[in-house]
């Protein structure tokens, strides 16, 4: 599975201008705005290239700048259907899922004022920075890749999987 952090400047709920003052924590609108966005996210990639890639979502955080919102989230595809430029290639499916729906989030009553102007940022969700995120033995180095990691035995310890590139770095016994 391939992991990235995709950031949507929203425009609309509905046809509603969203006002940043109705957000506020445990109120009916922050609610639904929360709902909503887990709902864009989560049916975004149904309108896209890469909807067979597709394996889940979810919101990180909801913020505003500039009385826009702004939604983070955490995506996961299927290493098998994505290939090339991993970045391209998410670009390329938010715009024409947002295209493809009228500049309308997935099935969300959320809307954007078109899709070049909705995808703030693709970028890398680091899963060495949070044991969490990986399944590297303890003694083994995690590398941060775009969208992956690798793990590789530290020196003086052998690999159970070497020579595996799906599964090295797993176990690693003392020599």
């Amino acid at each position: 599975v391939v992991s990235m952090l995709l950031t949507l400047k929203v425009a609309k709920l509905a046809d509603q201008n969203i006002d940043p003052s109705h957000f506020v924590p445990g109120s009916p609108e922050y609610q639904k705005l929360n709902f909503e966005a887990s709902h864009a996210v989560s049916t975004l990639f149904g309108y896209s290239p890469l909807s067979d890639a597709y394996r889940g979502a979810v919101v990180n955080r909801i913020y505003f700048i500039a009385n826009r919102m702004v939604i983070n989230s955490t995506v996961h595809l299927s290493e098998s259907e994505v290939r090339g430029s991993l970045r391209h290639h998410v670009e390329h499916a938010v715009a024409t899922a947002i295209s493809n729906r009228e500049n309308r989030l997935g099935t969300s009553q959320l809307y954007v004022n078109g899709p070049l102007s909705a995808l703030v940022e693709v970028e890398d969700l680091n899963e060495c920075g949070d044991k969490g995120l990986n399944d590297c033995s303890e003694h083994a180095i995690c590398d941060n890749l775009f969208g992956t990691f690798q793990c590789k035995c530290k020196p003086g310890y052998t690999d159970k999987f070497q020579g595996d590139p799906k599964n090295e770095g797993r176990i690693c016994s003392g020599i």
